[in-house]
């Protein structure tokens, strides 16, 4: 039985970045003892309930440095900039935690961090979700050298160990920099509760979308594409699921969708909920630029939808890289799905051609790949070979 530290910063997000660490704590917990390091208690009992995981609360040390007096300075500052100025020290925040992570893991036999690169003294197992900035993402030229600025030295090091990234388009981004490309190691998908959902005739003739409530995963652009295929005389509508994690974009979205009789807006709903709505519902509609992965698009494949998701990022491969489900603009999206919403032959083709969701992605080929990864790195230190971890 191995030390192992396993780093993320934060778990209160419930996205695809938890779903990784929480199958990630119930793949090693048995076998290791495991110390997590995260900035503030994780709400346990909601992420086992929300992605479907058993963690031992009595086995495995949640650390979180708070505290500490740096700390509360750097929350305080943080909410006076955030309040008044609009500019959140994030970026300083994180690097501190980092450097007292560090500091706290010198003896530890393994670190796993599976919220990316950090330099640790141990060797590592890092899991990449992103890594650089998409061109849609890119911060204005001052804040870009602040951040520089304030993690100079905490996330540059190329990781001594094994290296995992949860799509090709991911992997592809880190051999880019470091020429070396990390082994494909899917997000865990929970299958074991999606329903088989009703046969495709007696679905509701619309969309869901899913993920939290912020500008990058472009829910009002979501809503404007449905808002055109309704304009155009389709019988569509579309519920919005997901928590509030930008209160200025919810407030935008919630005002916009107030009057508009073909949308729902859900919020962060219980599992059950989301299941009745994947069950019954025909389509799906991703927003997210260069998405590294997706689950929320997987677990719609995985219930009988079709997703339409922009046309980059690792949610290509979720989709099977079918053409007819993916676009580019708003125009193109419009255009793509009304051909669909069209023809019932075509729905079925592209349904047969998506991949299979439980073995290209489930939760049961994570935790192997995981395991063995682990596994290797301890027996063989630095030497590890990364691309037996497979896709």
């Amino acid at each position: 039985m191995s030390d192992i530290a396993i780093f993320h910063d934060r778990l209160d997000l419930f996205g695809g970045g938890e779903a990784v660490c929480t199958a990630t704590i119930e793949a090693l917990q048995d076998e290791h003892e495991l110390t997590v390091f995260t900035r503030a208690l994780p709400p346990v009992a909601e992420l086992d309930e929300f992605y479907g995981t058993t963690i031992d609360r009595s086995s495995v040390r949640f650390r979180t440095g708070r505290g500490r007096p740096s700390q509360r300075t750097l929350a305080r500052l943080g909410e006076v900039t955030d309040r008044r100025l609009g500019v959140a020290l994030q970026s300083l925040r994180r690097a501190a935690f980092v450097r007292w992570v560090q500091r706290e893991t010198r003896d530890a036999d393994l670190v796993v961090s599976t919220a990316g690169e950090f330099p640790f003294e141990p060797p590592t197992v890092v899991y990449y979700h992103k890594h650089g900035l998409p061109a849609t993402e890119t911060l204005d030229r001052g804040r870009r050298w602040l951040s520089e600025l304030l993690t100079a030295g905490v996330g540059t090091a190329r990781p001594d160990g094994a290296m995992l990234a949860n799509s090709g388009w991911t992997a592809d981004r880190v051999a880019r920099d470091y020429g070396t490309r990390p082994a494909v190691c899917y997000p865990p998908v929970d299958t074991t509760d999606l329903p088989a959902g009703q046969p495709w005739g007696e679905r509701e003739s619309g969309f869901v979308t899913v993920g939290r409530i912020a500008p990058e995963k472009n829910v009002l652009r979501n809503l404007e594409i449905v808002e055109r295929l309704v304009d155009r005389g389709h019988d569509v509508h579309l519920h919005i699921v997901g928590h509030a994690h930008d209160r200025r974009y919810t407030e935008r979205v919630e005002r916009r969708t107030s009057d508009l009789e073909f949308v729902t807006y859900e919020g962060k709903v219980d599992r059950d909920r989301l299941l009745s709505l994947l069950g019954s519902h025909r389509y799906g509609l991703h927003g997210r630029e260069q998405e590294h992965f997706g689950i929320a698009v997987a677990e719609q494949v995985a219930s009988g939808m079709l997703p339409f998701v922009p046309d980059s990022g690792g949610q290509r491969e979720v989709v099977g890289e079918l053409s007819t489900l993916l676009y580019s603009s708003v125009e193109e999206a419009v255009d793509s799905i009304s051909t669909v919403l069209d023809s019932g032959a075509e729905q079925d083709r592209l349904r047969e051609q998506l991949p299979d969701v439980e073995s290209e992605f489930g939760r049961e080929r994570f935790r192997r790949t995981i395991r063995s990864v682990v596994d290797s790195v301890l027996t063989e230190g630095s030497a590890a070979a990364t691309p037996a971890a497979g896709g």
